[in-house]
């Protein structure tokens, strides 16, 4: 199915991205973004041909590719990558999709956006990556996967704490066993 839509969307006269946040796109950017948080392919699609920046943001600065990811629609985030999304845009607090799969245990995103070559080790605005905050909260399935993809396990916030220490500090065994295999 994505190959027969980017073969149709290259048909189209229409360019997607890259418009700027006026009155007459605000209702077509808000549609795209409500419709990747719900997983709405058929409306994702008609606010793209209206229009719609692919990478329009909101007060937060979350986009249709952040809503997609702390709400589990991979299919929404392969179909937002065909149109040219950034896969490293980040919300107001430099939270990146990446990161955002990571914070709701979302292992498909996960794995889609990894293989889409998203970077691993983006910190936010507290000098959190993906991993510490799956680390953080007790997600060991993204914790490994994102140790399998090189994810770096030394990196530290802005309290100087890494993975393994906000791992320990939740109590979470499971992750601190995998992280001490992966500082050795």
């Amino acid at each position: 199915m994505r190959q027969q839509l980017k073969r149709l969307f290259a048909l189209l006269p229409i360019s997607f991205g890259g418009g700027s946040e006026g009155d007459a796109k605000t209702k077509s950017n808000d549609k795209l973004r409500n419709s990747a948080a719900r997983g709405e392919v058929k409306d994702l699609l008609d606010s793209l041909l209206q229009g719609a920046d692919v990478d329009g943001q909101d007060i937060d600065g979350k986009t249709a590719m952040i809503n997609a990811a702390w709400r589990g629609r991979p299919e929404i985030i392969e179909i937002l990558l065909d149109h040219g999304t950034d896969i490293e845009i980040a919300d107001l607090r430099k939270r990146t999709p990446l990161m955002w799969g990571a914070i709701n245990g979302q292992s498909s995103v996960v794995t889609t956006l990894i293989n889409a070559g998203a970077e691993l080790d983006i910190p936010d605005d507290e000098n959190v990556t993906a991993l510490m905050r799956a680390a953080w909260n007790g997600h060991l399935k993204i914790v490994n996967q994102l140790l399998a993809a090189g994810a770096n396990p030394n990196r530290q916030d802005s309290k100087g704490r890494s993975a393994l220490d906000l791992a320990k500090l939740e109590g979470h065994k499971g992750i601190v066993e995998s992280l001490k295999i992966a500082v050795k």
